[in-house]
């Protein structure tokens, strides 16, 4: 630290340390300053204590035993925490590999080696569905595995099960039955299934779009599972192609589906203040956070129809990512304009949104001249407009559908009789 007057301005340090002849100079340049040259004697000081040697202190007998001791405890100590480590280790990579959702081909799932898992079905937010091999009954099942982080959907999915299993085939023809509940690896909960084909969406993506005929029979059966869940107060909440599975090895001319992933289910003594559904199929008035019913269900199986005439989404994944844009996508779709009544309560702040904002975002929307409720036969327009109604007061419910001009004409039925 170089002290000097508020008049001296220091311009250069530096510093030149140079032994010649026992002989140090420290130069400081400032602007009043002269070099400055201290004694040899400083120095002589100075060189001893860099060059001195302390010599090492003879320790006692006692003295060197404790710190044998010590060095001994050290070291046990060490060799215990990376023991310990090695352990944690290990019980983390067998938390890992009993993790529901990081089971692999082969596996076996239980400690007797009697099921082991063959293929991975798909997966999703609340669980894994592989295929899996019992030896038992030398036959193969779908095996549902739950997803731990969501106890209150496990609690559904048990209780659904147990709600399915008490009506008959006859009553419940187009809704998938598990077996039972059961426990897997690590006390993990899963739903024990029979194996079906492909999801909907798997199934369309693979043929394409389907004829009017195919179209009315998956309408038919799908509305008749929502007719079902409906007058039993049960939303399903999560309607969408890969929620419906086609029977295994089916023909086309005969196809059949069947209405899975009731662990999402709502019942009318719910709280319905919480956003559901997969986004494309998402209603208005969900995406506008107002209160939601039985005809969210029916908005996205009006987009379901359209996936089954055309072969693609309604509303693509880069309009709903956005909900403004979705909204804005809906209102050029259905030449509808989004109702009044939405800005009323709890969607009040976002319907405002919406409308100040909206002019902008219209202009990012790119629905081609496809995507219009038009280019199919009258009957078809008809029910596609009819569940796609912006009002859900006004929305075609499932009942509406089993007893449409499209569905009673359709050619599925020896005689024309209403449902």
């Amino acid at each position: 630290i170089v002290r000097g007057s508020k008049k001296t301005k220091i311009l250069i340090i530096y510093l030149s340390i140079v032994f010649n002849n026992k002989v140090l100079s420290f130069r400081i340049s400032t602007c009043s300053s002269q070099p400055v040259k201290y004694s040899e004697d400083w120095c002589k000081q100075f060189k001893l204590l860099k060059t001195e040697k302390v010599p090492k202190k003879l320790l006692s007998k006692e003295e060197a035993l404790n710190l044998t001791n010590k060095n001994i405890c050290d070291k046990k100590q060490t060799e215990e925490k990376i023991e310990e480590n090695a352990v944690l280790k290990v019980v983390s990579k067998k938390s890992d590999e009993t993790n529901p959702f990081n089971l692999n081909i082969g596996q076996c799932l239980d400690d007797m080696n009697n099921s082991r898992i063959t293929r991975i079905l798909g997966q999703g937010t609340f669980g894994k569905v592989v295929e899996i091999y019992v030896n038992n009954a030398k036959s193969y099942y779908a095996l549902k595995i739950l997803n731990p982080k969501y106890p209150d959907n496990i609690e559904k999915e048990e209780l659904m099960v147990d709600f399915v299993n008490n009506f008959s085939q006859s009553e419940i023809p187009y809704i998938i039955r598990p077996i039972m509940i059961v426990s897997i690896i690590n006390k993990h909960v899963a739903v024990l299934m029979p194996v079906y084909g492909p999801s909907l969406y798997n199934y369309v993506e693979k043929h394409g779009s389907l004829n009017r005929l195919e179209i009315a029979r998956v309408m038919y059966q799908i509305a008749t599972s929502l007719l079902f869940l409906h007058s039993k107060d049960f939303i399903h909440t999560d309607l969408k192609s890969d929620n419906i599975l086609v029977e295994k090895d089916c023909k086309m001319s005969s196809i059949r589906v069947l209405l899975a992933d009731l662990g999402n289910v709502s019942s009318k003594d719910e709280d319905r203040d919480y956003t559901i559904t997969t986004a494309n199929y998402r209603a208005p008035e969900v995406i506008t956070h107002n209160e939601w019913s039985y005809a969210a269900d029916m908005w996205s199986l009006g987009c379901i129809l359209y996936e089954l005439l055309t072969g693609c989404y309604l509303f693509d994944n880069y309009i709903t990512y956005d909900p403004l844009m979705h909204l804005n996508a809906i209102e050029k779709y259905t030449k509808q304009c989004i109702p009044s009544t939405f800005g009323e309560g709890r969607g009040s702040i976002y319907f405002d949104n919406f409308y100040k904002e909206g002019d902008r975002h219209i202009r990012r929307v790119f629905i081609d001249d496809r995507k219009r409720c038009v280019g199919f036969d009258s009957e078809i327009d008809s029910l596609l407009k009819g569940l796609l109604d912006v009002d859900p007061t006004h929305r075609l419910t499932a009942e509406d559908v089993l007893n449409s001009d499209f569905i009673i004409n359709s050619g599925m039925f020896t005689t024309k009789t209403k449902h």
